[in-house]
C-alpha cells in the first residue's frame, strides 16, 4: 500500500496511506481534477496474478456522473499516466490503409458488463476500466482481473 509520511505530535515521522490523489500526484498522473473528485480517497491497488502479473485499481465512487464523464476525459492520457504500472502502448497505431491515428479507447463487454478498453497493436487489452455499480470503478490490465473482482464483489453480495 502506498504510505506517505509527515511528521505527528511529537515530531516523529508517521506513516498513513497515501491518498488516491496523493498516489496519483506521486505518479504524475493527469487526470482530471473533477475526476479525482468524484472518486474516494481511499482504494485498492495490487498485482493481480493468473496470466501474468496485472495491476488493479478498485476504487469506490462519491459521483458517478462525474466520474464517468472524467474518466472519458482521461482516456486520452490515461496509458501514459499509468505507464510504471501498466504496459505501455504507443499513442499512435496503424489504420487500415497504413495511416497513422490516434489509438483510442473502444465500448465492449465483459461478463455482461460495459467496459471501455484500449488494445496494442496484436489486439490484445493492455487497460480497461468499468464501473460494474455506481458506486465503483475498476481499472485493470488484465481482463482476468475483471472476472475474479466480480466474483469476489458477488460472493460479498456488494455488486
Amino acid at each position: 500500500m502506498p504510505v506517505v509520511t509527515e511528521l505527528g505530535t511529537n515530531g516523529a515521522p508517521v506513516q498513513r496511506p497515501a491518498t488516491l490523489k496523493e498516489f496519483f500526484k506521486a505518479l504524475g498522473t493527469h487526470a482530471p481534477d473533477d475526476l479525482l473528485r468524484a472518486l474516494s480517497d481511499t482504494y485498492f491497488f495490487g498485482i493481480h496474478t493468473v496470466d501474468k502479473n496485472a495491476p488493479v485499481f478498485v476504487i469506490p465512487v462519491v459521483s458517478y456522473s462525474r466520474a464517468f464523464e472524467g474518466m472519458l476525459a482521461w482516456e486520452s492520457s490515461m496509458n501514459a499516466d499509468l505507464v510504471p504500472l501498466f504496459t505501455a502502448v504507443p499513442a499512435l497505431r496503424r489504420d487500415e490503409n497504413d495511416l497513422p491515428i490516434l489509438r483510442t479507447f473502444e465500448d465492449t463487454v465483459m461478463n455482461n458488463y460495459d467496459v471501455r478498453q484500449l488494445k496494442d497493436d496484436a489486439g490484445e487489452v493492455v487497460l480497461y476500466y468499468s464501473f460494474p455499480t455506481t458506486q465503483l470503478l475498476v481499472i485493470a490490465e488484465s481482463p482476468y482481473s475483471f472476472v475474479e473482482i466480480l466474483s469476489r464483489l458477488q460472493a460479498g453480495r456488494r455488486l
